[in-house]
């Protein structure tokens, strides 16, 4: 009987060994396969021609140049040079005057120049409401939210070159961001360009125009939104691969690749049972075991 036990043992030992070693095999091929897939992908995306992803690039580029032109320069509203005005230029943060003089100003103070046009001053002299009313901070709070949306979405686009994080998610909030850009934009240039005609606002508006200022506005409305179609291109592809690695991955873990790999609990309970044997599946493979013998009985 001793005999008998110490026979079955030493076969259920062995084949513990060879059912190691195959597995330690099969990890070093997974590593293997997985290490060259990553770099295969680091490759295609950082040498080959990946069009729509370097499209939305070159679009958000232009875009961000035209908006920041457009966001720092004091030409949105012009008078003709022709006409003389005390109104020269202004733009989203501030305005120029030569000799001018407000009506509601009793103490005549005389603006030539240009100021910021939240300067303490024009607080003081109590025309700062006529000089920013509620349309024009609404534009100004809104172009303040799209450019700072404009640089997420370019730290976005610089982490997915980078390939770092999910390039689902990154490629679809940098689509949702430059879709967002866009329509603000336009909100902000509609809105604009209606209202700069009130003459309640600056002096005959009849002798003033839109500038190039509220012209690269417009390019950059126009430019996020070619960037956002781009971007939805790379979103449906990267969202289609990530579908394909999640039935990858279920399938893996269905058949209990997933298991071996990474050295999960029951690994083992499986390895013993096939010692007895039956069909059990290693390793994504399905192997049949003959049985070694009878199971040894409980030596008492």
């Amino acid at each position: 009987m001793q005999m008998l036990f110490g026979s079955n043992r030493k076969s259920d030992l062995a084949l513990v060994l060879i059912f190691q070693k195959r597995i330690r095999c099969k990890q070093r091929i997974y590593k293997i396969f997985v290490k060259c897939n990553r770099k295969m992908a680091k490759d295609y995306k950082l040498t080959q021609m990946y069009m729509p992803f370097y499209a939305a690039c070159v679009a958000t580029t232009i875009g961000f140049l035209f908006f920041f032109l457009s966001f720092s320069s004091p030409y949105w509203l012009q008078s003709y040079d022709r006409v003389h005005s005390s109104f020269l230029h202004m733009g989203i943060w501030s305005v120029c005057f030569d000799r001018f003089v407000h009506p509601q100003d009793y103490h005549a103070n005389v603006l030539t120049g240009c100021y910021w046009i939240f300067d303490p001053f024009f607080f003081k002299i109590g025309i700062w409401q006529w000089l920013d009313p509620a349309w024009l901070v609404a534009v100004q709070v809104l172009i303040t939210v799209a450019f700072i949306t404009q640089c997420c979405v370019i730290l976005i686009l610089v982490l997915y070159h980078l390939l770092y994080g999910h390039p689902a998610a990154e490629s679809t909030m940098a689509m949702g961001g430059q879709l967002f850009i866009g329509i603000l934009l336009t909100v902000c240039v509609i809105t604009y360009g209606v209202m700069c005609e009130d003459r309640v606002w600056m002096p005959r508006p009849d002798q003033n125009f839109l500038a190039w200022s509220f012209g690269f506005a417009i390019l950059a409305a126009i430019s996020s939104y070619i960037a956002a179609g781009f971007l939805y291109c790379v979103s449906y592809t990267d969202r289609a691969a990530q579908e394909e690695v999640e039935r990858f991955e279920a399938v893996e873990q269905q058949y209990g690749l997933r298991s071996v790999l990474s050295g999960r609990a029951g690994t083992t309970s499986a390895i013993g049972q096939s010692l007895y044997g039956g069909t059990q599946s290693i390793g994504g493979v399905v192997v049949k075991v003959p049985s070694t013998g009878v199971r040894p009985a409980q030596v008492r």
